[in-house]
């Protein structure tokens, strides 16, 4: 709404102009920009031939997102360590500007850095990898992760998503030869969804429960058999204690990360329930 500014606040509603300057070769602030002038829009703030200065540019000293803001009456100067610092000081300032239900913002300096660096959500859309449904979303075509979803989720301060595999389903090893028979198909989604989460500074983790039990006739038993352990029904329990199985599994996270090398990490239950 239009707003009368205060002594110590900034007025945005003769228009702004974005000077950015931070480098960041892969494009990954251009969403968050383009959330700036989509607010600015709806509030009726002109961005072509504005008079406030919104400077974004790269300085030391500063941890992951941490940003400081510098607000002047005629400028803002957002210093930053990394594009996340800068996605989380172009965020602050648009709830600045809520807050003062106005096109202001207040003058001084804003620092902030974050105290829990890995705030990692599940997808709301994603499919369940499990009994009834078993789907597994690296063999479809249907895209899970909306751009105003991905936007809505970085605005709330997720910044990592996990998603479902299997060792077995995304490469083969030594030890099976015969695993990993669609994995290009699924590792080709995967890098996609990596990349296009990353645009809105979400890590993407795979999640998995691994090391998986072997089917009891599975021919891996017969040819490594000291990769079976205890028998629990109509499977065998992996043995992680062997050289056979330590390489198993590190070769096994070794090549997925090294075909999705962006991938934020993995997390794992190894004891499940």
């Amino acid at each position: 709404e239009p707003g009368t500014p205060g002594e110590n606040e900034a007025d945005l509603s003769g228009g702004i102009i974005i000077i950015n300057n931070f480098p960041d070769p892969d494009g990954r602030l251009q969403t968050a920009w383009d959330d700036l002038n989509a607010f600015m829009k709806a509030g009726g703030v002109n961005q072509d031939e504005g008079k406030y200065v919104i400077e974004a540019v790269s300085a030391q000293g500063f941890g992951e997102e941490e940003y400081r803001m510098e607000i002047d009456k005629d400028k803002c100067r957002i210093l930053a360590g990394d594009t996340e610092g800068i996605r989380r000081a172009v965020f602050n300032l648009e709830d600045e500007m809520l807050r003062l239900r106005a096109p202001l913002l207040p003058v001084g300096t804003i620092e902030k850095k974050p105290v829990i660096l890995r705030r990692i959500s599940r997808c709301f859309f994603g499919p369940i990898k499990r009994p009834p449904a078993m789907r597994d979303e690296l063999m479809d075509n249907v895209d899970y992760y909306p751009e105003n979803y991905l936007n809505r989720l970085a605005h709330e301060g997720v910044n990592g998503l996990w998603l479902t595999i299997e060792f077995r389903d995304l490469v083969a090893t030594k030890y099976t030869t015969n695993a990993g028979k669609d994995a290009k198909r699924r590792l080709a989604k995967l890098k996609q969804t990596v990349g296009k989460c990353l645009r809105y500074g979400i890590k993407t983790y795979i999640f998995c429960i691994e090391p998986r039990a072997w089917e009891a006739d599975d021919p891996v038993l017969k040819n490594y058999p000291e990769l079976g352990g205890h028998t629990s029904g109509n499977r065998q329990l992996f043995c992680p204690l062997s050289k056979a199985a330590e390489e198993y599994l590190y070769e096994s996270v070794n090549k997925i990360f090294r075909a999705v090398p962006e991938l934020g990490g993995i997390i794992n239950i190894t004891h499940g329930e």
